[in-house]
């Protein structure tokens, strides 16, 4: 009996010839590294490894292959608001420091996407204190250790950021550190299967794909004038990345281009007015050092909140869905339907009063804390609404805008509206997620 389980069982032979005892690829786990020893310096550089990072064969071709132009590293695009915020000298201040650095390998210099970056022209890694003290800190934690040129040059960078950070920029306000927290934008055709079935001819299909073909071939430049990189755009699906102060205008610039491309064939065949193909999109919000699997997930998500499969028909897809998520906190979602006027006037309206600074960041967590002391009013009787409004005018009295002035008269009497209108958190969801897109420095979103 043992002889013939013998014989029915196979030998574990290994499949791969002299990778004994490597370590697997960091990227999947799947195949051994190239790596029979730690990698010069160079060449970790060169291929972004970090810390003790494999990678396998594949692995090395892909972040190698084609030409690094064709990508805006996203810390490049995060730090965007900032940038637009620093007088002429303080670039030329700071690209005088960032050059070295090129030279020396610590950073890459940014020149695809039609050159929109070329005011500094840098991946702006090292804009961003944390990474820029994580570089600093290397000859501590890294068994090669900084050179004496490599660590004079981030020295150098990081007095003049530190400088420059005190120092009034083109509004006149101090410039601070750059806001670490970006977009990523995902978006698809709503209805697509129902026009490609209304169409019987060849040359109805032919025009579906035309049209298709004229939006995807637009998104790239609109998406570049907001200030992002469009990372694939084909046919009705969408993917870019985007500073925090343009995602929004960006979404609904490239929902009504797309309604107004698929309009006249959808006339052409007969579809309801109701019934047009139009556009959902998901902003996903999060911090810089957040995977980008990470964040793709989160716009994949908003963009199923914008499509609102859970909904009542009418409600569901053509809408904009935020979520944002906090590194110190959880998620917060927003969405409205496009044709909802009123609600994306609101969100625009709030993101200006904290981009102009006439709205305090406690505003909205004080209107959590009022929701919170105010629970038990469970019906909306008006009795129950009046100690809503009355609360709430009580706190917008006492809040104070920048140089501790009042509220301007506009944004209290939209507060005290929406605040009849809608539940508290809701509105305060909504002022926590206007006051992230407003941000242009890390102190706009730290401080609360």
């Amino acid at each position: 009996m043992r002889n013939v389980r013998r014989k029915a069982t196979r030998d574990c032979i290994a499949t791969r010839g002299n990778g004994h005892g490597l370590p697997k690829s960091s990227l999947d786990g799947a195949f051994e590294t190239v790596f029979p020893k730690r990698p010069p310096r160079s060449l970790q550089r060169k291929l972004s490894l970090q810390g003790g990072e494999q990678l396998d064969a594949l692995g090395v071709i892909k972040r190698r292959a084609g030409s690094i132009d064709q990508f805006t590293a996203y810390s490049r695009i995060v730090a965007e608001g900032w940038i637009e915020r620093l007088r002429d000298d303080q670039i030329t201040r700071i690209a005088q420091r960032y050059e070295p650095l090129v030279g020396l390998g610590l950073a890459t210099r940014v020149s695809g996407n039609g050159g929109i970056y070329g005011r500094l022209p840098y991946d702006a890694q090292l804009l961003h204190d944390f990474r820029l003290a994580n570089a600093l800190s290397q000859g501590g934690s890294d068994p090669d250790g900084l050179q004496a040129d490599e660590a004079t040059a981030l020295s150098q960078l990081h007095k003049t950021l530190q400088a420059i950070g005190k120092e009034p920029g083109r509004l006149g306000d101090p410039c601070g550190h750059p806001v670490p927290y970006g977009v990523i934008l995902q978006a698809d055709g709503d209805r697509m299967g129902a026009l490609i079935q209304e169409a019987t001819t060849v040359e109805q299909s032919r025009a579906i794909s035309r049209a298709l073909q004229g939006f995807a071939a637009s998104v790239r430049g609109i998406v570049r004038h907001y200030r992002g990189h469009a990372i694939y755009a084909g046919g009705d699906d969408v993917l870019a990345l985007l500073p925090l102060g343009t995602a929004v205008a960006a979404a609904k610039k490239l929902s009504e281009d797309f309604a107004s491309a698929m309009r006249d064939i959808a006339q052409q065949l007969g579809c309801a007015e109701g019934e047009y193909p139009t556009l959902s999109v998901g902003l996903g919000v999060g911090h810089l050092v957040e995977p980008l699997g990470a964040l793709r997930q989160r716009a994949l998500l908003a963009e199923r909140l914008a499509k609102g499969d859970a909904l009542p028909e009418g409600r569901r897809r053509n809408a904009l869905g935020i979520i944002l998520g906090i590194r110190s906190g959880g998620e917060i979602e927003w969405r409205a339907q496009w044709r909802d006027y009123e609600a994306l006037a609101e969100l625009d309206a709030f993101i200006a009063a904290y981009a102009e600074k006439q709205l305090p960041s406690r505003v909205a967590y004080d209107l959590r804390d009022i929701a919170l002391r105010l629970r038990w009013l469970t019906d909306d009787s008006e009795t129950s609404r009046g100690m809503r409004r009355a609360e709430v005018a009580r706190m917008l009295d006492r809040a104070r805008a920048q140089g501790d002035t009042a509220l301007d008269p506009a944004i209290k009497e939209r507060l005290l509206r929406r605040s009849q209108e809608t539940p508290l958190a809701n509105l305060a969801d909504t002022l926590v997620i206007a006051r992230w897109l407003a941000a242009r420095t890390r102190n706009e979103v730290e401080n609360q």
